[in-house]
């Protein structure tokens, strides 16, 4: 049996009170989440259409909602980027605010070979085919819980289940 000599001891006595102090610094500087069961991942199941009562995505579209702290990311699974956008509920509503796609000319060119712009300020008609946002960024909030949120604004109803 090999004998544990002191200076090893010692060695990984330091290492764990280092490890300590990284986390400890880390979970002392992170911001709480406040947005209750609005945070977190969102799966479109239902986009219906308000006007002609047609549904324009279901679950199998790939399309998400993403809360966390004052961040809103939209995404398709089919899409190489992504929009982020500063939000504001306000319990009975949703208002976006300033809107920013990432990645949108590099994946909008051949081979995704782009001019290396990364981030574009976006307008929210921008969004409307592809994430059903209406054109002033606002939407009603029907319905949320723990595992449902539905949004509403005057052409469509997206239904989410969380992810």
């Amino acid at each position: 049996m090999s004998q544990i000599k002191y200076s090893e001891i010692k060695n990984a006595a330091w290492t764990s009170f280092l490890l300590f102090l990284v986390f400890a610094a880390f979970a002392s500087c992170a911001k709480m989440d406040d947005n209750g069961d609005l945070g977190g991942q969102w799966q479109l199941t239902e986009w219906r259409d308000k006007a002609t009562g047609a549904i324009k995505a279901t679950n199998e579209t790939g399309i998400y909602y993403a809360f966390q702290l004052e961040l809103m990311q939209m995404r398709r699974i089919d899409k190489g980027y992504y929009y982020l956008a500063r939000f504001y509920n306000r319990g009975d509503s949703l208002l976006l605010g300033d809107i920013y796609s990432w990645g949108k000319e590099l994946a909008e060119t051949e081979g995704g070979v782009g001019n290396g712009t990364t981030e574009k300020k976006a307008e929210p008609a921008e969004l409307t085919d592809d994430f059903g946002v209406s054109p002033d960024g606002k939407f009603a909030i029907e319905t949320l819980n723990s595992s449902t949120l539905v949004l509403s604004n005057e052409q469509v109803r997206l239904k989410f289940r969380k992810y």
